[in-house]
């Protein structure tokens, strides 16, 4: 419930007492829970954000979550991790368990993130516009300051322009 429909529930709330007194001190406790419920600060709480290949695993799985985890935990335990989903769930700099839990109070999709790749180990650094309308495209030698592109076409077109390839991060 959120803070609109809170306030529309105490608005809709009435007195199941003919008694004058009884119906001054509802209707006091009424106004100050309105006013509490004014005040109320809207949830604070981030949304998680998660792969797309988590999110399908927790769609699949949120009717039962707890059996869910309990699962790919003991399933993966000692075997090789085959999936995306596998490898992300075995690897502890994920928080996995944490995560799957918040992700009950919603989530959001991380984008894809894109890199263009010129050749072995150079990419895409930089893309400025020049003197006279031309381009300047820098490379680099690090995936970690590679230019990151957040749509399909355009990192396609700019590996068209580099006669690369477009891989993701």
């Amino acid at each position: 419930m959120n803070k609109k429909e809170l306030i529309e529930r105490i608005q809709n709330l009435e007195s199941e007492s003919e008694y004058v007194y009884y119906q001054n001190g509802f209707e006091k406790a009424k106004y100050w829970c309105l006013t509490l419920a004014s005040n109320l600060e809207e949830s604070q709480t981030k949304k998680v954000e998660v792969p797309d290949f988590v999110a399908e695993w927790f769609e699949e799985n949120k009717g039962d979550i707890n059996q869910a985890m309990y699962n790919i935990t003991i399933d993966i335990y000692g075997n090789q991790h085959t999936t995306e989903f596998e490898k992300w769930f075995s690897d502890s700099r994920n928080d996995t368990y944490g995560t799957i839990v918040r992700m009950k109070d919603g989530y959001t999709i991380k984008s894809k993130q894109l890199m263009v790749k010129k050749s072995e180990n150079i990419y895409v650094h930089d893309i400025s516009n020049g003197l006279y309308s031309t381009i300047t495209i820098e490379f680099c030698d690090s995936k970690s300051t590679a230019y990151k592109f957040a749509d399909q076409a355009k990192a396609e077109a700019v590996a068209t322009l580099v006669d690369g390839s477009v891989e993701e991060v």
